[in-house]
């Protein structure tokens, strides 16, 4: 039945020469094309003078087609190790949680290791927290010890 709505619609809009033949071939057109984008399209075909409709047709895809895009994603290279490790003992140093000086980080790739010994579990914690707080980090390995 789409189909047949498809050709009548099609048929009314190119046959008729009144103003509601041409609303009632678009509007059928439509429903059975499940759009209205596409009837808005043969409109353009319609009051073009002859022999001007593909100028008529290039003027209308050209207005409301895509303008443009804008990419605006930008790509950050990651850090490299030595970066990493800064970011981190960097950090270490700001939080007040943590004695950094007791507090040794390696990176290797996008691992870290903690070695040192610290004073009570939440310093423990706050070096793993601060981390994995760096960019890129996918594993933790904490082997600092608590000294009583």
């Amino acid at each position: 039945t789409l189909n047949i709505g498809f050709a009548i619609g099609i048929l009314t809009f190119f046959t008729t020469n009144s103003f509601m033949g041409l609303v009632a071939g678009a509007v059928v057109y439509g429903i059975s094309n499940a759009g209205g984008d596409v009837a808005w399209s043969l409109w353009v075909t319609k009051f073009a003078p002859p022999g001007r409709v593909a100028d008529y047709m290039s003027v209308h895809t050209f207005l409301t087609g895509v303008r443009g895009v804008t990419n605006l994603i930008k790509v950050k290279t990651r850090p490299t190790p030595s970066e990493l490790k800064q970011k981190i003992e960097d950090a270490l140093v700001r939080s007040a949680e943590t004695d950094a000086d007791r507090i040794t980080v390696e990176v290797q790739g996008s691992k870290v290791i903690l070695k040192g010994t610290v004073r009570a579990w939440a310093e423990k914690q706050e070096a793993e927290r601060v981390a994995w707080s760096a960019p890129g980090i996918t594993s933790v390995d904490n082997r600092i010890t608590i000294s009583l």
